[in-house]
């Protein structure tokens, strides 16, 4: 499926088809005869590190509309909507250009069509958040003893444009955060990306003239409204650009808009974003077909979803995975909803509660907000790497080296020794959240559960976990193995990443023991939890995992980079990694979590990321029983598996070549949503459209169909005999593989491996070439 289509208008904004490109996202809908959007940008965080939204579109007709279709097109990255006013056809296409941030609306009719456009924008004045769930969508603030206000958006019209802007009053969250965590020393190193920042847009267009203010509101919300009554003609266009700047005046920063919007060519970016989107559609495709139509539904999804995520494609910033650049009004998913499991799972634990009081909220809301929670990020960006979308994932590296200093800073100040430590909830600057780290109560003196050492972090799920800094870095190696681009500006990022754990481990042990290691010469890994589930851990399997896949990738990608020296300390700090801990389960020898653990909060599965991320254990690898009887038999509680939002069960399953499971699994996940557009999950655990719960279910079917070692290429390895398709996938070493498949058959359509050819497996039938 390249267009989907609909033939009915949306009852709110949770109906809404996503459409963006660069690092811009539009929701937009057609509700009660009147056109809206919402336009987002990934950099747009205020003083707060709250990502707030660019504002509201709303066209509205003066005759009679009569409503015919809307439709996506992700092989061209635009939606169309199809309407008569009075009578008269008129088609609004809307894009965005894949080379800066900008919306184009565009116009098709025959005879001129009377209408007003009217930006809106709820942030009206400024407020205070109160220490509640009201903090969720700036999440470093949670539990912040002092005043946090959001601030308004300011407005400037004239006859043929408006300017709209947010311009952050100071940098509170990143001094607070510093001083918290005692780095004073270390705030100019601080990667300041709100001090001083300017960031909103110009909306502009030559069927303007004359604007009127006033306001109005959405779902219940005021807003301030600034209209321009138009005359719709055909070829005519509105269009959006978006900005973000800093040590800018504000004159200056309204300039540079208006020679951009001078500038701009509305033809030639949609062409750009004409060849963009069609590049995409032909690097990689999956396309499938089964008698029930459940593989036609996932494939479907697959492509709406990988579609969401291209649209950030060169953000400053990652795209969030508790909704990315697609929320909207709180509240609105859920009306009329009810007795969904996922909509239940929103009222676990310090989530915002029962979904009716989300009424409160405004459009900008997300729960898990400012924050970047790394076990959830590495879940949107691991697909690209099959998908061949190379460039999209070096938002998340970014994030991670503007972040090194602070990072080292922490180690250097709290500890002494090298490396950095990054926390799993993440702030954008390089620190743990806030929250996570633990404000004092002012009453007490004390952070919220009462620790004193400052060098760990208060919240008992996040404390002594460290772990996601390795697979960051895998991360970042195996997109240089793939793509075979050079990653040197990541070298050092890496580096302190896994030096941290051979420091810092047998800095700890040396404490209590005299010793960098124990009896046997092993590193021992404690305190440490495995993920946020097993607690007071030893050697999880996570870190052992990871560190055994990585050290030995860092020495291959890095080899004519690093000296002898450091070759030599890494080939030692690898011989140091103890084994994998093993325990007996039901009669059965399984990979444990951890050698020692005392307590479960959570429910992840450490115990099988040998097998994802770090795929030591697999189809076509040593052991594979192992890692099966792990799944049967190693899982601690039931709660540890799951369908909804980051858990892994499909991949797992995939990976270990069950073909039943891993399809009912990855259906689960790529199933149509119970919203109207089929790819907007969740809430899951996080927030709604829930995009770590898509990212699993891509890996998940790319694994089900093509598998890698170091010496095959196998296909099919957990695909159901009776599914057919045709597939497109990018393998290691710039490698591709094109292929279609049914009724125990499989033809190579096209595979290109310049670093030498591996041999092809299909264990279900013939090979074709």
């Amino acid at each position: 499926m390249s267009v989907l289509t609909w033939k009915t208008e949306s009852h709110n904004a949770s109906e809404s088809m996503p459409v963006g490109g660069h690092d811009v996202g539009l929701n937009v809908w057609c509700e009660d005869h009147q056109v809206f959007a919402y336009i987002s940008r990934s950099d747009f965080f205020d003083e707060n590190d709250e990502l707030l939204k660019a504002g509201r579109l709303r066209i509205v007709f003066k005759k009679s509309v009569h409503f015919i279709s809307q439709s996506l097109s992700t092989d061209a990255g635009k939606v169309t909507i199809k309407l008569t006013v009075d009578n008269k056809p008129l088609t609004i296409a809307w894009f965005c250009s894949v080379t800066e941030s900008a919306a184009i609306v565009s116009f098709s009719c025959k005879q001129s069509i009377a209408a007003s456009v009217t930006y809106e924008n709820w942030r009206i004045h400024d407020h205070e958040l109160p220490n509640d769930n009201s903090r969720w969508p700036c999440k470093g603030f949670y539990k912040f003893p002092g005043k946090v206000i959001k601030h308004r958006d300011e407005f400037v019209a004239d006859s043929t444009r408006l300017s709209f802007w947010h311009q952050n009053k100071n940098s509170a969250i990143i001094d607070d955060t510093v001083h918290q965590q005692h780095l004073d020393d270390y705030r100019s190193q601080a990667f300041d990306y709100l001090s001083g920042a300017i960031f909103g847009g110009l909306m502009t267009s030559s069927l303007f003239d004359g604007c009127e203010a006033g306001t109005t509101s959405y779902d219940g919300r005021p807003a301030v409204a600034y209209t321009y009554s138009v005359e719709i003609t055909d070829g005519a266009s509105i269009l959006v650009l978006l900005d973000h700047s800093q040590a800018m005046i504000l004159d200056n920063w309204e300039e540079s808009l208006t020679a951009r919007a001078q500038s701009f060519d509305v033809l030639q970016q949609e062409k750009d974003a004409d060849k963009f989107w069609h590049e995409a559609a032909v690097r990689s495709w999956i396309h499938l077909r089964s008698h029930d139509n459940r593989a036609q539904e996932i494939s479907e999804n697959y492509e709406l979803f990988r579609y969401m995520l291209l649209c950030n494609q060169a953000g400053a910033f990652p795209t969030k995975f508790n909704g990315g650049l697609f929320t909207v009004d709180p509240d609105l998913p859920f009306v009329g909803k009810s007795g969904q499991e996922d909509i239940d799972s929103v009222q676990k634990g310090d989530n915002p509660g029962n979904h009716l009081s989300l009424k409160k909220f405004d459009p900008d809301f997300r729960m898990w907000g400012g924050i970047f929670t790394s076990q959830n990020q590495r879940l949107v960006y691991w697909p690209m790497l099959a998908a061949g979308d190379y460039d999209a994932m070096i938002p998340l590296f970014e994030l991670y080296r503007r972040g090194l200093p602070l990072a080292m800073g922490f180690v250097k100040k709290l500890w002494g020794h090298r490396g950095a430590m990054f926390a799993e909830q993440l702030e954008q600057f390089g620190l743990s959240s806030g929250s996570e780290y633990g404000w004092l109560n002012p009453k007490t003196g004390k952070r919220r559960y009462g620790f004193t050492d400052p060098a760990e972090l208060d919240s008992p799920y996040t404390r002594y976990y460290f772990a996601s800094q390795i697979e960051l870095s895998y991360m970042i190696l195996r997109y240089a193995e793939a793509s075979g681009r050079s990653i040197t500006k990541y070298h050092e990022l890496i580096k302190q990443c896994l030096l941290f754990f051979y420091d810092h481990y047998r800095y700890i042990h040396r404490i209590t023991t005299l010793s960098d290691y124990d009896a046997d010469g092993k590193l021992v890994i404690a305190p440490s939890t495995a993920t946020e589930s097993y607690k007071n851990a030893v050697n999880p399997t996570e870190v052992i995992s990871g560190l055994r896949a990585t050290v030995p990738l860092y020495l291959k990608i890095f080899n004519n980079e690093i000296d002898e020296e450091e070759r030599t300390e890494f080939n030692k700090f690898y011989q140091a990694l103890p084994e994998l801990p093993h325990r007996q389960m039901q009669g059965h020898d399984t990979i444990a979590p951890a050698s020692y653990f005392t307590d479960i909060m959570n429910a992840e599965l450490p115990q099988l990321y040998p097998v994802f991320p770090y795929e030591q254990y697999g189809v076509g690898r040593p052991n594979l029983d192992l890692a099966r009887d792990t799944w049967r038999y190693g899982v601690d509680s039931e709660k540890q598996r799951g369908k909804i939002g980051w858990h892994q069960d499909n991949i797992f399953v995939a990976l270990l070549g069950d073909a039943d499971d891993a399809a009912n699994l990855t259906y689960e996940k790529l199933k149509n949503s119970w919203q109207r557009f089929p790819a907007f999950w969740g809430p899951g655990y996080d927030w709604l459209p829930d995009h770590n719960w898509g990212g699993t279910g891509m890996i998940g079917l790319q694994k089900m169909l093509v598998q890698e070692t170091d010496k095959d290429v196998i296909l099919l390895p957990a695909c159901p005999k009776d599914w057919e398709g045709d597939v497109r996938m990018s393998l290691n070493n710039q490698a591709t593989i094109t292929f279609s498949f049914g009724n125990g058959q499989v033809k190579i359509e096209d595979y290109q491996s310049p670093l030498g050819n591996k041999r092809i497996i299909y264990e279900g039938g013939d090979i074709h070439v």
